[in-house]
């Protein structure tokens, strides 16, 4: 069970969605990542993520879609609120993260880190084919905070939805 592995509970106000639905989150911050970068640099990616609601995206799973746990056990250890707990019942981050190719394929997105601002963004049951939203136009690339990779979707579109998310981010109320 990847919800034991994780030490998860889904909460009981949180429906689960079907592969015929679509989950509407609304606009969001997007980083894309890879379990090759250094766990302490995803951490602290996780954390301020976090704090905006934001979503991160994998390509792909460790060692193969074949083969979940390594996976698993390595987001557990990402959302775990303190890197040295093993126990299942270990404080988590609930940061949204997810697996998704397509969407790496759909914003042109090959490297990481890279951010976009994704207006009305949804997310699809995997199997699901479907609209994924118009492609990206300004992409954010580099070895920076999340903060520094927003400034520079603000500082490209002057969109105050990325300047609300940019002044939670650097703590300015």
């Amino acid at each position: 069970n990847v919800k034991q592995v994780l030490g998860l509970e889904t909460p009981p106000e949180l429906p689960t969605v079907s592969a015929e639905e679509t989950n509407d989150i609304g606009d969001r911050l997007v980083l894309f990542v890879s379990s090759s970068m250094p766990i302490h640099v995803l951490r602290n990616y996780v954390n301020d993520v976090d704090k905006v609601g934001g979503v991160m995206i994998f390509r792909g799973t460790i060692g193969g879609i074949d083969s979940f746990i390594p996976t698993a056990n390595f987001l557990r250890q990402l959302m775990a609120v303190d890197p040295n707990c093993t126990e299942a019942s270990c404080d988590m981050r609930q940061v949204n993260i997810s697996v998704d190719p397509e969407r790496f394929t759909h914003h042109g997105i090959n490297r990481v880190p890279a951010l976009i601002f994704e207006e009305n963004m949804k997310i699809q049951a995997y199997c699901k084919e479907g609209d994924k939203g118009p492609k990206a136009q300004i992409v954010a690339y580099g070895d920076a905070s999340l903060a520094g990779l927003a400034n520079v979707l603000f500082q490209h579109t002057q969109d105050l939805s990325i300047k609300a998310l940019l002044n939670t981010l650097r703590g300015i109320k």
